[in-house]
C-alpha cells in the first residue's frame, strides 16, 4: 500500500484530490456534530484487542497499536469481532475521527452497512450519494487515493443479505485500501469456516479469493483495574452536571456486589454512572445493607431498560421492526431474559450449550447414533431456535428477539448473559412476578408490588 493518500502518480491531480478529501473530511464533521458523535467520543478510552474472545490480560494489546500494526503490515483486511455493545462501532468512528485529526496518509470513511444499498460497487455509489462526487472524482480517487475503509454492523444487514462477501460485491480489489469489518461474536460463529473464508476474506480479482489476505480481533471485555478508573475519570470531568460530589463513584462500584463485574462495556457504565446519583438518594433513609441491595437492584433495572431501549432504537434506526412493534420490543426482551435465566436457573446452570436438530442431523450418518442423540431439546428451541418466533408470536421473529437479550456467545453453541449477576437478576425478577401473580390470582384481588419492593413509582 501506498505511504499517502496521494499517490506518486498522482501529483499533477494533487489540487483536485485535495479539494475533494477536503470535502469528504468537511462532511464527517457534519456527521459529526448532527450524530452528537463528538460528545460520545470525547469519553473514548482505548479499546483492547485479543487473538481469542477472552484473552488474558497479559495478552491483551491496545486497539490502536493493533491498527498500525495492520496499516503497516500486508494484510487488507481486518475482520473486528465482539459482543454486542463491547465497543465495535465507537471505536470505528473513534478511529476514522483519530485519522482525520493526524492528516494520516488514509483518506478513512466510516460506513455503516445497514444503512446502504447492498449491490455491486457499492462504494463507488455511496462516495456518489452521501458526498454528492460525479464519476469523474470517483475514477481519480479510485486510482490515486489510499483509502481506509471501516464497514460497519455486518451483523446488522439484512438477513437475506447475510453471506454477501463485500470486497467481491464492491469490487474492493480495485482500490488502494485496508478495510475494518466489524461484526457480532454470535455471527460470525454461525458460519462454519468455509463460509468464513467465502463472506469475509477479501479478493484479487473477480475470481480470485485472497484466504491468508486478511485476520481477526476480538474487542475485549472492560477491565475494572485500568479502563474502568480512566472511563470514570474522564466522565467525570465532561459531565459536571451530572456528577455528584458527595459520591466516590469508583468506591461504590467497587462495594456493590456484583456491580463491578456487569460493567462490562462502556454503554453499560455510562448508564450506571448517570444514574447513580439519584438511586443513591431514593435509598439514602435505608439501613446499610437493605440500602446496598435496593440500590443495586435499581441500577439493575435501569441499565437492562436502557439497553433494551437501545437495542429497540438500533432495530427501528435499520427498519428491521415496524413502529407498532417497537411498542412492545422492549417488554418481549425483557421477558426473553427472565423466562431464559428461570429455565437455566431450574437447570442449575450458567450457560447454555444448543445446537439445533438440523445441525445435529447433519452430522449423523446413521438412524441409531441420531436415535441415541434425541434427547428432549424443545426447551431451548424457545430461545435458540435460528428461526421461527417468539412466544408463539409470528410477528415476532425469534432471532430479533435473541438479538436485543443480554447474551453473549461463550464459544461457537455455548450462550450465556454477559454476566451471572444478570442471570440471578432476572431469575429473581421472573420468579417474583410469578410468585405475585399466583398470590393475585388466589386471592382474586390484585396486590401491590410497591408493599415488596419499597418502589412506590411502580404503583
Amino acid at each position: 500500500m501506498k505511504s499517502s493518500y496521494v499517490t506518486s502518480v498522482g501529483r499533477q491531480y494533487a489540487s483536485e484530490i485535495s479539494h475533494i478529501v477536503g470535502e469528504l473530511h468537511t462532511n464527517w464533521l457534519i456527521k459529526m456534530k448532527d450524530d452528537g458523535l463528538k460528545s460520545q467520543l470525547a469519553h473514548y478510552i482505548p479499546t483492547t484487542f485479543g487473538l481469542i474472545e477472552s484473552e488474558s490480560e497479559e495478552n491483551r494489546k491496545n486497539g490502536l497499536d493493533e491498527i498500525q500494526c495492520f496499516l503497516n503490515g500486508t494484510k487488507s483486511l481486518l475482520l473486528l469481532l465482539g459482543d454486542s455493545g463491547s465497543g465495535k462501532s465507537v471505536f470505528g468512528q473513534w478511529l476514522v475521527n483519530h485519522l482525520w485529526e493526524l492528516k494520516s496518509a488514509w483518506v478513512p470513511l466510516f460506513i455503516h452497512l445497514p444503512a446502504v444499498e447492498i449491490e455491486e460497487n457499492f462504494l463507488e455509489k455511496h462516495l456518489k450519494a452521501t458526498y454528492g462526487l460525479n464519476d469523474s472524482q470517483v475514477k481519480l480517487l479510485k486510482s490515486k487515493v489510499s483509502f481506509f475503509l471501516v464497514l460497519d454492523a455486518y451483523d446488522e444487514i439484512d438477513e437475506k443479505s447475510r453471506g454477501t462477501n463485500f470486497c467481491k460485491l464492491g469490487k474492493l480489489y480495485q482500490w488502494n485500501i485496508k478495510i475494518i469489518i466489524s461484526c457480532r461474536t454470535e455471527l460470525f460463529i454461525s458460519f462454519d469456516l468455509a463460509q468464513q473464508q467465502l463472506i469475509f476474506a477479501p479478493y484479487q480479482a473477480s475470481n480470485k479469493i485472497s484466504n491468508f489476505d486478511w485476520e481477526k480481533r476480538y474487542v475485549q471485555l472492560f477491565d475494572m483495574n485500568t479502563q474502568i478508573p480512566t472511563y470514570v475519570d474522564q466522565w467525570l470531568k465532561l459531565n459536571p452536571d451530572l456528577v455528584d460530589k458527595n459520591i466516590d463513584y469508583l468506591k461504590v462500584l467497587s462495594t456493590l456486589p456484583g456491580l463491578s463485574e456487569m460493567i462490562t462495556n462502556p454503554f453499560i457504565l455510562w448508564i450506571v454512572l448517570s444514574s447513580l446519583p439519584k438511586t443513591l438518594d431514593k435509598f439514602r433513609e435505608k439501613p446499610l445493607l437493605e440500602r446496598y441491595q435496593l440500590t443495586r437492584l435499581e441500577l439493575f433495572d435501569t441499565f437492562t431498560q436502557a439497553w433494551f431501549e437501545r437495542q429497540r432504537d438500533k432495530l427501528l434506526k435499520n427498519d428491521k421492526i415496524s413502529l407498532a412493534f417497537s411498542k412492545s420490543i422492549v417488554n418481549d426482551f425483557r421477558c426473553y431474559c427472565e423466562q431464559l435465566a428461570n429455565l437455566m436457573w431450574q437447570k442449575k446452570i450458567t450457560s447454555v450449550n444448543y445446537v439445533s436438530k438440523k445441525d445435529h442431523i447433519d452430522g449423523f450418518d446413521s438412524f441409531e447414533s441420531l436415535e441415541a442423540w434425541l434427547i428432549p431439546n424443545e426447551s431451548w428451541d424457545l430461545f435458540f431456535a435460528p428461526t421461527g418466533s417468539f412466544s408463539g408470536d409470528a410477528e415476532k421473529p425469534l432471532t430479533l428477539i435473541r438479538q436485543g437479550a443480554l447474551l453473549r456467545v461463550i464459544d461457537k453453541n455455548n450462550y450465556g448473559f454477559i454476566h451471572d449477576s444478570l442471570l440471578n437478576y432476572f431469575s429473581d425478577t421472573q420468579m417474583f412476578n410469578s410468585a405475585i401473580n399466583k398470590a393475585s390470582m388466589t386471592l382474586g384481588l390484585p396486590i401491590n408490588i410497591s408493599y415488596f419492593t419499597n418502589d412506590k413509582e411502580r404503583i
